[in-house]
């Protein structure tokens, strides 16, 4: 069995400073002048000279952050500049240039600049969102600049690198677009509508293009389907339809022959309108959205307008005037030439994806079944009675970044214990427990397999804790490497997870309720080298390094804030469960905690081994209400406490039988003494008469006369060995 250990290494940033700061040396120096550093950075790339354009903004960056400025023109012309050019290297100075920007303080100066960076985010943001921050800006809120911030923060996917990758892949994506769908200008990215799909999701899983058939026999059938539909309606009403003097044999032969002609005729009307043949769709799998339809994407030219872009439906290429009733030459017969087109259509997509064949068979049962389609002339009934699902469910797909596509995810838990400091502010610790161990073993595999003889994996689990203010600016960040263990398991049979604990509090200066707090694990193998590939694709990865192989990033809400814990009176802290692991030693196990540890083992789960002791680790706080409230008050002060088990379930029967296990232990009090208003305890009790189930356990706070001041509860469990 393997157990690997975990090393912090600060040379893996020395690389990043000195390609950026050879990059630097390497261009021309530009000497600072009164012209306005961005224009003339732009006039730079446009004569084709990028290099000495970055080292322009490089230098006016510095000059403004002395002064405690920024231009927010600088942070998007510098990272549309890097990525346009594809400087890789760069990318970790084209992130900073960007949320430098968003420093910015002149917001009315920025105003235009900032409302065009809205319109680029548009199509990756909520509309909620958007909406919010337009009015922001509407109203010269700084806010705006945070809000733009946040919302990259929150979607980086690897948050403790030293760029943000989803932004990176961001304008990556928006200068593809520029460069390759080009038949219109009429997107914010100066693209067609093939861009915004592109920008927001990525390159289709498939394309597929073609043009609509409208083939002949197809509209044969289908209007003999009508047809027969019209005849069935007339014998139900004989003052609509057709009618052919003669019975008999005759009759029959002079009837088939006059339906067959009207077939033609209808056909020769259906094939005569003029649509927007061509098309092109793309299909996005399920992948990114289990347990949903494919979403697809259909592009062309409108037959209303004219003009190409984003189809609603098939629709959008049948013009108007073939939803029109109306009534052939030959007999009392209606017909409406837009079912059959429509028809058609379908028939011709319905394997290109299994929603338009879902679709083609719908409608060609309601066809068989509702004569009154062929009559209805309410064109935009019709036009839109697939169009409203296929934009359904277009509207339920979340945006695609592919770095995720990357990256494995990391199952996490978290436990969260609320405390008080010496001054009575709120603190929290917080235990992250995370399983990389399936991915270990899948790259362990890969690794044995791909790489040269006798090479040896370096594994590295990574935790994290990122505090920031409430405009989403960085605090701070903290990092703990745990190992990793393949031969250690907790009381339920699981692999020990990696396990870090992390002391929070608020920022006191932005304030509890302005912090946010994100919680992350990073696995990676330092064996590897080079940047990740996009799958299936010769592309690079928007800078993830191929040492990177998992993380997994969420945001922590500390419960002190929501449900804070009482002060000036009696209350107890949060209670830490836990048990000596056997296997484990003192250093692998404690807390440090404050000034003091927690010595023992905290499980995911509140669970202990059968025999094991439960210990228990807690303040008590508001003692000197007691001294206040004492009959007898004294400098110090007496109080006790009681704590006692119940059995909730007890699952082993024939230890059951045999008398072993109690439904309920004796209560157990402790009397204490102390001239502090708080106090920390530890304790432990006794399980070696506990069969396997689960458990409760009460602590009140007595006074001097037994009265209970606050209690608390806590469930646990116990497992058989």
């Amino acid at each position: 069995m393997y157990r690997y250990f975990f090393r912090i290494s600060i040379l893996v940033f020395i690389p990043l400073f000195l390609s950026i700061a050879g990059f630097v040396n390497a261009a021309t120096s530009i000497p600072h002048s009164e012209a306005d550093a961005y224009e003339a950075g732009r006039a730079l790339i446009a004569e084709g000279n990028v290099n000495d354009a970055i080292n322009l903004w490089i230098e006016e960056k510095a000059r403004l952050q002395q002064l405690g400025e920024a231009d927010f023109r600088i942070g998007i012309a510098a990272i549309e500049a890097i990525t346009e050019h594809q400087l890789s290297r760069l990318y970790p100075l084209a992130s900073n240039f960007y949320f430098w920007g968003l420093e910015s303080r002149d917001i009315q100066r920025f105003k235009p600049y900032i409302a065009e960076e809205l319109d680029r985010l548009s199509p990756l943001m909520p509309e909620s969102l958007h909406a919010e921050l337009v009015n922001r800006l509407k109203e010269g809120s700084p806010d705006v600049l945070a809000g733009i911030r946040g919302f990259f923060v929150q979607l980086n996917p690897v948050l403790t690198s030293n760029l943000n990758e989803r932004l990176i892949e961001h304008w990556e994506r928006i200068a593809y677009a520029r460069k390759h769908f080009t038949r219109s200008r009429s997107s914010v990215y100066g693209t067609d509508d093939r861009g915004l799909i592109y920008v927001r999701y990525g390159p289709a899983d498939r394309i597929e293009t073609g043009s609509f058939t409208m083939n002949v026999n197809d509209i044969l059938g289908f209007a003999g389907e009508i047809i027969n539909q019209q005849e069935r309606e007339q014998a139900q009403n004989p003052s609509r339809g057709f009618d052919n003097e003669p019975g008999g044999l005759m009759g029959f032969i002079l009837d088939e022959m006059f339906k067959d002609n009207l077939a033609k005729l209808i056909a020769d009307n259906v094939l005569t309108t003029r649509i927007s043949d061509r098309y092109e769709i793309w299909i996005y799998e399920n992948r990114a959205w289990p347990g949903r339809r494919n979403v697809t994407f259909m592009f062309g030219v409108n037959a209303q307008t004219g003009t190409y872009g984003l189809q609603t439906s098939p629709e959008s290429f049948i013009p108007q005037s073939a939803f029109r009733e109306r009534r052939m030459r030959m007999g009392d017969f209606n017909f409406n030439a837009g079912p059959l087109i429509q028809l058609s259509m379908y028939k011709d997509l319905r394997f290109v994806d299994d929603t338009y064949m879902d679709i083609y068979y719908d409608y060609f049962d309601r066809l068989l079944s509702d004569e009154s389609i062929i009559q209805e002339s309410g064109y935009s009934y019709l036009l839109y009675r697939y169009a409203d699902e296929l934009e359904a469910i277009r509207n339920l797909a979340p945006q695609i970044s592919s770095v995720y596509d990357e990256l494995s995810d990391i199952p996490l838990e978290i436990r969260q214990y609320r405390f008080l400091d010496e001054v009575g502010a709120p603190i929290e610790l917080v235990y992250l427990y995370s399983m990389p161990h399936t991915r270990i073993v899948q790259d362990y595999n890969r690794f044995q397999q791909t790489e040269e003889a006798g090479a040896q994996p370096e594994y590295h689990l990574r935790h994290s804790v990122s505090t920031y203010t409430g405009s989403w600016q960085l605090l701070d960040r903290t990092h703990d490497f745990p190992p990793v263990f393949f031969d250690r398991f907790g009381p339920d049979g699981r692999m020990l997870p990696g396990s870090s604990a992390f002391l929070i509090r608020a920022n006191e200066e932005a304030g509890a309720e302005d912090n946010g707090f994100r919680i992350s694990a990073t696995l990676f193998n330092e064996a590897y080298s080079g940047q990740q590939f996009i799958a299936g694709t010769d592309a690079l990865a928007p800078a993830v390094p191929r040492s990177l192989l998992a993380e997994t990033n969420i945001d922590l809400k500390l419960e002190s804030l929501d449900n804070p814990l009482p002060v000036n009176q009696p209350a107890f802290s949060d209670i830490v469960l836990g048990y000596v692991h056997d296997e484990l030693s003192d250093d692998e196990q404690l807390t440090p905690f404050r000034d003091d540890v927690i010595p023992f083992f905290v499980p995911s789960r509140r669970a202990v081994p059968q025999g094991a002791l439960v210990e228990l680790f807690f303040d008590v706080y508001g003692l000197h209400y007691l001294a206040e409230h004492s009959e007898n008050p004294n400098d110090t002060i007496i109080y006790r406490l009681q704590y006692q088990v119940d059995a909730k379930e007890q699952r082993n029967a024939l230890q059951r039988l045999f008398s072993r296990g109690q439904s309920r232990t004796q209560a157990t009090v402790l009397e204490l003494e102390t001239r502090e208003n708080s106090g920390n305890h530890l304790i432990s009790i006794d399980t070696s008469d506990y069969v396997s189930g689960s458990y409760e356990l009460t602590i009140s706070l007595l006074n001097e006369n037994d009265e209970v001041m606050v209690s608390r509860t806590l469930p646990f469990e116990v497992f058989e060995n």
